[in-house]
């Protein structure tokens, strides 16, 4: 809407969306690999494996694909390394020129006191805006189950 306002194009505005989602990073973790098995992202034996040693996935969205970006066991520590992962992506960049959000899955409880933590280290870190709050929806969540629990930023359009 606001490069609509600005006057830009459709082909421009859809040029700076593609600028602009070359910034975007999501760093989470899910409750267990089962769901991230069915739709083919990893194979059956290491999902076995990582459900007896209580391993959870840290994963990445970068540059438009999931990546993997550790395993940790227990999910606290699993939260506590994609927060970390987090804080060292705006190391070198100014906090406040990004959008930052916080999802979920079906977990209220764990949520709230994530979203609070986050929210508090953020501003921390200098950051000024609001921590937006999202619910998963079904469409991620046949890949990820219900327990997602994330960060997700992306630069802020400016005219």
């Amino acid at each position: 809407a606001k490069m609509a306002e600005a006057g830009l194009s459709f082909k421009e505005a859809v040029r700076k969306l593609e600028e602009l989602k070359q910034t975007s990073r999501i760093f989470f973790t899910t409750g267990d690999l089962s769901y991230l098995q069915k739709g083919g992202r990893i194979g059956k034996v290491l999902t076995q494996a990582a459900s007896v040693l209580k391993i959870k996935p840290i994963i990445h969205l970068y540059e438009g694909e999931l990546q993997a970006a550790g395993i940790v066991r227990a999910r606290k520590k699993s939260i506590r390394k994609f927060m970390d992962d987090a804080k060292a992506f705006f190391a070198d960049k100014n906090i406040n020129d990004y959008r930052i959000c916080t999802g979920m899955g079906h977990d209220k409880a764990e949520y709230d006191a994530f979203h609070a933590e986050v929210v508090k280290e953020l501003q921390e870190m200098g950051f000024t805006g609001e921590v937006e709050s999202y619910q998963i929806g079904c469409t991620i969540g046949v890949h990820t189950g219900p327990t997602p629990i994330g960060i997700a930023c992306i630069r802020k359009y400016n005219v």
